[in-house]
């Protein structure tokens, strides 16, 4: 039988820096637990394009203020949990770049990725703060689900079932870029997209904070000419925005053996489509743009190294 932690008010504001992760030992041992049943945890995966390997679970009790979580199989498993009156929350546990906050409470909980600090120079700062109005710059999330439960009443000694029906939690965005000559002396691609939400509650509304700039990789094929990219952004846009953004930018940088470089591209009517269409998947097409690396090197560089751009990323749970 799994088993995990008790978290009281004062505990849980001190987890800050990483998520909480179960442990597994003999029910019996802990009193908090004798008056608990078991509860059968049920994931119905009809909503979402693929199956996270493993799902976390908050049990928030109404009455009182302390909370459990869970660690538990994707597809079913079964909990001991103490009886009394619970909002749940449930989100999948097997991210890498997340870190989810907020646990003391289910309206609280809410998931973010790391801020990007690149090593830069001032004048690739200056750069970057002219193409993206000085917004905070995060990494792209990984594939997250999410799911809630207003009310479970769990009695004592009576086996319950609970069926959970994860949706997506992000946007999956596809970037296609044809026409670019001279891929074969690029050494690395990257990208960064602006005005895009930076965070998303768990627990109730979908997206918060201000806009933000997120970072993703790319890959270009030298053979068709092509750069392609594909990654995923808590949202378009943040929900406390009362007036949307005027324009939405991408800048899309080249690593050479003969300089750096970069593209300085605007994407609003692929953001807009988006968001008529109310798609979780949008596409940035751009056709084929005719571009010759080579030129454009000629024209415009940036004083930035592979290595200056790189941030060093630490894996959150």
């Amino acid at each position: 039988m799994k088993h995990c932690k008790t978290f009281h008010a004062l505990a849980a504001a001190a987890i800050m820096t990483t998520a909480v992760a179960c442990e597994y030992k003999d029910l019996g041992t802990d009193p908090v637990f004798d008056n608990g049943t078991e509860v059968v945890v049920r994931f119905d995966w009809d909503r979402t394009d693929s199956i996270p390997q493993s799902m976390r679970m908050a049990f928030y009790n109404k009455n009182f203020n302390v909370h459990y979580i869970y660690d538990v199989n994707s597809h079913e498993d079964t909990i001991m949990v103490p009886k009394g009156d619970y909002e749940v929350a449930a989100w999948n546990g097997d991210t890498k770049h997340v870190y989810v906050g907020g646990l003391g409470k289910r309206t609280a909980l809410y998931a973010t990725t790391p801020h990007f600090n690149p090593r830069f120079s001032a004048s690739v700062t200056m750069l970057m703060d002219s193409l993206f109005s000085r917004q905070a710059m995060l990494d792209y999330p990984d594939y997250m689900v999410h799911d809630n439960h207003e009310l479970e009443s769990i009695e004592k000694y009576e086996k319950k079932i609970i069926t959970m029906h994860p949706d997506s939690m992000v946007y999956s965005v596809r970037v296609r870029m044809g026409g670019i000559a001279g891929l074969d002396i690029c050494r690395s691609i990257r990208g960064a997209i602006g005005n895009m939400a930076g965070t998303r509650f768990i627990g109730f509304q979908e997206k918060t904070q201000d806009y933000v700039t997120i970072v993703f990789d790319a890959n270009g094929n030298a053979q068709d000419s092509t750069v392609t990219a594909d990654f995923y952004v808590f949202g378009l846009e943040p929900t406390e925005r009362t007036e949307p953004a005027d324009s939405t930018l991408m800048a899309v940088f080249f690593w050479t053996d003969s300089g750096n470089t970069y593209l300085r591209l605007n994407v609003t009517e692929y953001i807009n489509k988006a968001k008529r269409d109310g798609s979780r998947t949008f596409i940035i097409d751009l056709g084929d743009m005719n571009i010759d690396l080579r030129s454009l090197l000629q024209k415009s560089m940036i004083d930035i190294s592979v290595e200056e751009w790189n941030d060093e990323h630490h894996g959150l749970s």
